[in-house]
């Protein structure tokens, strides 16, 4: 992973979108060997399936290197992979997602609910539901702090 991200750090909107785009696809999906059927199109995410791989690609800072590409200058397919890579960053673990918050993951969640609910409605629903869960987050800390201090 260290090598794809070492890639997309220095890229902007002037790089090649079509590079962009393959390696997000790379970072989100690959073909799982053990869980292959004999369709083209099914694929396994690996930060679905792997939640150590997911933690250290927070680790090395891959969050805000990944989620640039979530901004409304790339192409929707270029932001539906950055918004993918998002929607696992909040719903695999606690870590995760305190992760996700702590590299500016809220402007990003933000952000998505700026859209046209009409034209971009993946972004959009990405968006209530990571700010759902920061929620949940905040709520569940709350309640085990006043828990203890009772």
């Amino acid at each position: 992973m260290l090598p794809i991200l070492e890639i997309l750090e220095p890229c902007t909107v002037k790089s090649r979108q079509t590079t962009i785009l393959r390696l997000l696809k790379v970072v989100n999906t690959v073909s799982c060997l053990s869980k292959r059927t004999h369709s083209v199109t099914d694929h396994s995410k690996i930060i679905l399936n792997d939640v150590e791989i997911q933690e250290n690609l927070c680790f090395v800072g891959g969050i805000p290197i990944i989620t640039k590409f979530a901004a409304k200058q790339y192409s929707n397919e270029i932001r539906l992979e950055a918004a993918a890579f998002v929607r696992q960053m909040y719903q695999t673990s606690t870590l995760t997602l305190q992760m996700f918050v702590s590299a500016g993951g809220l402007n990003v969640l933000v952000e998505f609910l700026d859209e046209d609910y009409d034209e971009t409605r993946d972004l959009v629903l990405i968006g209530v539901n990571g700010i759902w869960n920061v929620f949940e987050l905040q709520v569940g800390n709350l309640s085990r702090s006043n828990l203890r201090s009772r």
